[in-house]
């Protein structure tokens, strides 16, 4: 299948897809889309239970609500099939935490595990990036201890390795 040029409402945001028919698929703001917040918080709570679940540290609907604004950073961005959440991530002003003197982050990257693998992390991403270019912004990092293949098919550089929560995580950056 050829790649496909989609349009993303509220922007004008053009992004290559591939892998998957992506004619039922569209990106919103999380800020559009509040109705998903608990949805979007079990995701949270069942990918990552470290630190969203019953004895993590954090609340995943308190970090969406602070990802759910239109203007400024944190911004949360959903991808829909069918008008239905498939994945979201983050354009996040919050450093990680070895490298404090980083701004902005992309993050909280989920896809559904089904829909894994084809493609819709990666025009996730692109997504992401285009929003940090609408807002300026010159370059963007990520930290990842699992997605370091799709940041390099993407474009983005190791910067650093570094060790978080015991974990080997990779420090990327972005030229936008």
């Amino acid at each position: 299948m050829g790649r496909r040029v989609t349009h993303f409402a509220m922007y004008d945001w053009r992004v290559n897809l591939s892998k998957v028919d992506m004619n039922k698929f569209s990106v919103a703001l999380l800020a559009d889309r509040l109705d998903l917040l608990s949805e979007i918080a079990g995701w949270f709570e069942s990918e990552w239970p470290a630190h969203y679940g019953a004895a993590g540290s954090a609340c995943a609907l308190i970090d969406l609500q602070a990802y759910a604004d239109r203007d400024d950073l944190p911004l949360g961005l959903l991808i829909l099939w069918d008008d239905k959440p498939c994945g979201f991530g983050a354009l996040k002003k919050e450093p990680f935490p070895t490298h404090p003197d980083l701004f902005p982050w992309i993050g909280a990257g989920y896809v559904k595990p089904e829909l894994r693998r084809k493609g819709i992390g990666a025009a996730l991403l692109t997504a992401l990036e285009e929003l940090a270019m609408k807002q300026k912004i010159p370059r963007v990092y990520c930290a990842t201890s699992t997605s370091a293949s799709l940041l390099i098919r993407c474009g983005w550089q190791l910067r650093d390795k570094v060790d978080h929560e015991g974990q080997e995580t990779g420090i990327y950056e972005k030229a936008l």
